[in-house]
């Protein structure tokens, strides 16, 4: 799994076994660690569900959620669509854009490292301290 985040846009790759095991049914969650304390942890989880009919995005306390319909994977391994995409519209703020896309084995080993559990993480630095202060503040 590979993360994109934006000042609007999360995107996230996913190589063949993820596309096929979200397809299946199965929820993917990769954390990421800042330091040793286990509180200092960032974590994605993709999941299939059944109440939503676009890409739906939420964060909470330290985890990226993106619920993706199970309508719109089925087949979705198989066939020729590079991604599942939708606006995420959030009151008061611009719109973000979700992305979840499948990626060729070949592309997807040539992004990340020699372990195949790493996630690679890309962001706008401004962006996510900006997400994080939104987090917070809706949180008190």
């Amino acid at each position: 799994m590979k993360v994109t985040l934006q000042t609007d846009e999360v995107s996230i790759q996913l190589a063949l076994a993820e596309v096929a095991a979200i397809c299946d049914g199965r929820e993917l969650v990769q954390r990421v660690r800042f330091g040793p304390d286990p509180a200092n942890v960032l974590s994605f989880t993709v999941r299939p569900a059944d109440d939503v009919t676009s890409l739906s995005l939420l964060y909470t306390s330290g985890n990226l959620l993106v619920r993706v319909p199970r309508g719109q994977l089925d087949g979705w391994l198989t066939d020729e669509r590079p991604s599942i995409e939708s606006a995420h519209f959030r009151a008061g703020l611009p719109t973000m854009n979700v992305r979840v896309s499948k990626v060729s084995s070949d592309a997807a080993s040539s992004t990340s490292s020699s372990r195949r559990d790493d996630t690679t993480i890309e962001w706008n630095r401004d962006a996510l301290l900006e997400a994080i202060e939104e987090s917070s503040s809706q949180g008190s």
